[in-house]
């Protein structure tokens, strides 16, 4: 599935974020899934604080959004530090 994404066909909330690594500089391109809610998408990380979180971070939340052939440049919040589970 990660080749298709990043082959830029559209499937599903599935995007690709790219950032520049914290160290090379080098431009590392990751698939996730974005959500929306209440007007406002979010990229969910659920494996908490990887590289491509602490990449982000290094380069103050600005990366670019792909899906499909459509590009855009974002800034990404990365301070969220609560966790909320289902119940």
């Amino acid at each position: 599935m990660r080749t298709v994404i990043r082959a830029g066909l559209p499937m599903w909330t599935f995007h690709v974020l790219t950032v520049p690594g914290r160290r090379t500089g080098r431009a590392i391109q990751t698939p996730l899934a974005v959500f929306e809610q209440n007007g406002r998408r979010y990229l969910v990380e659920s494996y908490g604080t990887v590289n491509r979180v602490r990449n982000l971070r290094a380069a103050q939340g600005k990366a670019t959004l792909r899906r499909g052939w459509h590009l855009e440049t974002a800034v990404v919040q990365t301070s969220l530090t609560h966790v909320h589970s289902a119940r």
